[in-house]
């Protein structure tokens, strides 16, 4: 029996790869935890938030990268100093919070 979930949760899985939010939607993520507990829930669900927040970073920092070569060699070590400390300050702790928030949810709902 376990083997024909599993099967069925991979083969979901390959079938929904050039799409991650459509792979990591809510209804995938209650799907996983009521079939393999809370704690694969909450692995799949930190997933889809962390993949989601990286791809404003990942775009601002191909704009830098772009830019460094218009900018002198100083002047790109500058940007990408501010660019570290934007990171540091300001998305990480973001990235905490609304993950904070985001698995208070799913324990309120999977309770």
């Amino acid at each position: 029996m376990m083997g024909d979930q599993k099967r069925r949760v991979v083969s979901e899985l390959r079938s929904a790869r050039s799409n991650v939010r459509e792979s990591m939607n809510d209804e995938f993520i209650d799907q996983v935890e009521h079939e393999y507990g809370a704690r694969a829930g909450f692995y799949f669900a930190f997933l889809s938030h962390y993949t989601t927040m990286n791809i404003p970073l990942a775009l601002i920092s191909i704009f830098v990268m772009l830019l460094g070569h218009w900018l002198s060699w100083l002047d790109y070590l500058r940007l990408l100093g501010f660019l570290g400390m934007g990171t540091a300050c300001v998305w990480c702790p973001a990235v905490v919070c609304m993950w904070r928030q985001r698995s208070n949810e799913l324990l309120l709902r999977w309770d």
